[in-house]
């Protein structure tokens, strides 16, 4: 099959393995598909095959085709043509194609990259305000990860001891410029006399090691006595006062104090962001109880937090921020720190305070006992105030931090994290279990949209998904056991909705039944329909024994029956004829007359 018909075709550069320097594979190729061979560009050519390099550096060739207005593609399409037995389009093979698409390819990877980065570095902002943790110091240690604890201390030692010596140093060679200024300076700080006659001292050749003073203490401990001596060690051979003259402009009026350079704190604080998994679902949910009435909401944030170092460690973080008309003045929430021992670390503050005043008042029984209560008693969350707390401290595993994930989740939604995906619309199931509580949960806002990562396990609503461990509201977490409201919460709210439908379609059902009846009494037969409908003249009609109307006038039975005529024919063309015992008789009537 000639798919290369009528097509001339050249090469430039190394267009792929084993195809030669001449070609010679490419033109069996070419020649054996019904195409032609051109060793160089010239007119009439329809395609050139060019390598990547070629293309970049635009050799004459490139030019050449472009003049020419050949396709410049690449090898894959003479590979891909040969193989579907069909000549495919060239557009997606040139080179002008699949350079913008690999540029775009490469600023998409560049994009992706950026986004992890960005949401890396927002993880660690959210741990750094909850936990107070965030991300790693950009300065590397010098001593590298595992470093010797005596080593560096040795280090420590060394650089200070270094500082201090050029400092004793630069104080030796500055003592005799400054004599005149130690002198005033003792004169200030002893607040008191100077003898005005020089201390006869012998010369001496060789400087005194000067003594470091002491450390500084506060202003109201540093006053000296009424007449301070000179101490030979301290103000040395030329500490004798000066006669009164202003004192040298290069020194100072307070003596140097020196400082001595302590060891840097060492924070050792885990560093932590929040946790995604192998999915690429980012543990960090949004929970919301919207009150549609009053346009305020409460608000749950629930994270799962991991360590930057391996082995990885993880906690299990959780806020509450309530309504805004609702919320309290009170300093918010709770440290963060595991709910265990939450209560002795808010009571150890308060005791601390309290233990001031017992100081300073003398203390009382009751005050200790209010303090030691305070110790142990954990606080009650509020639910008109902000709250934060670790559900498990950090340093925790994997299975029990993601185990109070799921039960917190739980907790706050009525739904088990298998059952985290119910119809974001309807509700089914957590609607059910609401009304079954009687409490207003929260609902998930910003869900994954399918195709998109929903985290680890299935999910799948299974009732063999329940969780034995499971315990409801373990925490005592605020706002968790709201009622459920007709003025406030979307299930509260959408149920009380539902049955005012609902009875309001039982009330019109009813109306039309009530409605339906009534039209149909008029075609009903009602008491009486086959009597008189009006009284006599001489007033009711009389009835025989056998409930036969009598006639008023001749007394005979029968006579009044309704629809009879005069003389005893009835309005059917048939006579009544009472024979002699009182029965009653027919004759069918004819147009002239009767006949029995």
């Amino acid at each position: 099959m000639a798919i290369l018909k009528n097509l001339i075709i050249s090469a430039v550069g190394d267009v792929a393995p084993g195809s030669g320097k001449d070609y010679s594979q490419l033109r069996k190729w070419v020649e054996a598909n019904g195409g032609r061979w051109m060793p160089r560009v010239m007119k009439g050519i329809t395609h050139l095959i060019c390598s990547k390099e070629a293309w970049k550096k635009d050799v004459e060739q490139v030019q050449v085709a472009k003049k020419l207005n050949a396709f410049v593609v690449s090898y894959d399409w003479l590979e891909d043509s040969l193989q579907g037995r069909r000549k495919l389009a060239e557009h997606k093979y040139t080179w002008e194609v699949l350079r913008r698409q690999q540029k775009k390819i490469k600023k998409i990877k560049k994009m992706g990259r950026q986004a992890d980065t960005a949401k890396f570095r927002k993880g660690c902002e959210k741990a750094q305000e909850d936990i107070g943790s965030g991300t790693s110091s950009r300065k590397r240690s010098k001593g590298g990860f595992f470093a010797s604890a005596l080593d560096d201390l040795k280090k420590r030692r060394e650089e200070r001891e270094v500082e201090e010596k050029a400092r004793r140093q630069g104080r030796a060679d500055g003592s005799g410029i400054g004599a005149s200024g130690v002198a005033s300076e003792g004169r200030v700080e002893g607040q008191g006399e100077v003898p005005t006659s020089p201390v006869q001292t012998p010369p001496s050749l060789a400087m005194p090691n000067p003594t470091p003073p002491p450390l500084s203490i506060p202003k109201a401990q540093s006053k000296a006595p009424p007449n301070p001596k000179p101490s030979d060690g301290i103000l040395g051979p030329s500490s004798a006062p000066a006669p009164a003259s202003a004192p040298t402009p290069g020194c100072c009026s307070n003596p140097p104090t020196p400082t001595y350079s302590q060891p840097p704190t060492n924070k050792l604080k885990d560093l932590y962001h929040v946790y995604t998994d192998t999915t690429g679902f980012t543990y960090d949910l949004l929970l919301l109880r919207q009150n549609p009435f009053l346009n305020t909401f409460a608000k749950y944030e629930l994270r799962l937090y991991e360590s930057h170092a391996k082995p990885h460690v993880y906690c299990t973080f959780v806020r509450y921020t309530p309504p805004a008309s609702s919320t309290s003045s009170a300093p918010s929430g709770v440290p963060i720190i595991p709910s265990r021992i939450r209560g002795m670390h808010d009571g150890a503050a308060v005791g601390n305070s309290s233990g001031g005043d017992n100081k300073q008042g003398g203390g009382t029984a009751s005050n200790e006992k209010a303090r030691l209560d305070a110790l142990i008693t954990e606080p009650t969350a509020r639910d008109d105030a902000p709250y934060k707390a670790l559900l498990v401290p950090a340093n925790s595993a994997f299975p029990p931090a993601f185990a109070a994930f799921r039960h917190a989740f739980r907790d706050l939604t009525l739904l088990t994290w298998e059952e985290r995906l119910d119809d974001a619309e309807t509700h089914p199931l957590q609607r059910a279990r609401a009304q079954a509580l009687a409490i207003e949960p929260f609902l998930w806002k910003a869900r994954p949209v399918p195709g998109l990562p929903v985290g680890l396990l299935p999910a799948v609503p299974l009732p063999t998904a329940a969780d034995a461990s499971y315990v409801r509201n373990r925490w005592n977490l605020p706002g968790v056991q709201a009622p459920l409201s007709t003025t406030g919460g979307a299930i509260g709210s959408a149920l009380h909705r539902e049955a005012e439908e609902t009875r309001k379609r039982e009330e019109d059902a009813a109306r039309f039944r009530a409605e339906a009846r009534e039209k149909t009494k008029g075609g009903a037969r009602k008491p009486n329909w086959n009597k008189p409908l009006f009284n006599g003249v001489n007033g009711r009609p009389r009835t025989d024994a056998y409930g036969r109307y009598v006639d008023f006038r001749s007394g005979v039975t029968g006579a009044g029956v309704p629809g009879s005529r005069p003389g005893g024919g009835s309005a059917t063309g048939r006579a009544v004829v009472l024979d002699r015992s009182g029965q009653r008789g027919w004759i069918r009537g004819t147009k002239f007359g009767y006949e029995g």
